[in-house]
């Protein structure tokens, strides 16, 4: 576990897998706080992240490291790619540049994130792992 005043940051043995459950309390100078609700969290293993042959995008590498392309099966302009980490927090917006956008990963931190690709009506979402 690491944490900062605003976050705190759970690096899960890799030989661990079940349920787990997460739960906090604050302290300063002033006392502390009541604990909080169990939060029960799944923890599984994986070394990618399976894509549907079907999908209107392909996203690859994923796993990743520094690129992550997102190729879509139509261009589309005027849309754009919106990624957030797992609590919902948005770290990017990339826009789309046609049928291939790539997004740089310079300075993200490891771990798993969504994007939602955003163009006219249509949207899709998914996940990517960042090593």
């Amino acid at each position: 576990l690491s944490a900062d005043s605003t976050q705190a940051i759970v690096n899960w043995d890799n030989n661990f897998k079940g349920q787990a459950g997460i739960r906090v309390f604050n302290f300063n100078d002033c006392g502390s706080s009541l604990w909080s609700d169990t939060l029960h969290i799944t923890v599984a293993t994986c070394v990618g992240i399976d894509e549907p042959e079907t999908a209107a995008v392909k996203v690859y590498p994923n796993p990743a490291s520094e690129v992550v392309v997102f190729q879509l099966q139509q261009p589309l302009h005027n849309g754009s790619i919106m990624i957030s980490d797992i609590t919902g927090r948005q770290v990017a917006v990339v826009p789309i540049s046609g049928e291939k956008t790539q997004w740089k990963t310079e300075g993200i931190r490891p771990g798993m994130y969504l994007y939602k690709i955003s163009a006219k009506e249509n949207t899709v979402f998914g996940k990517i792992l960042i090593q």
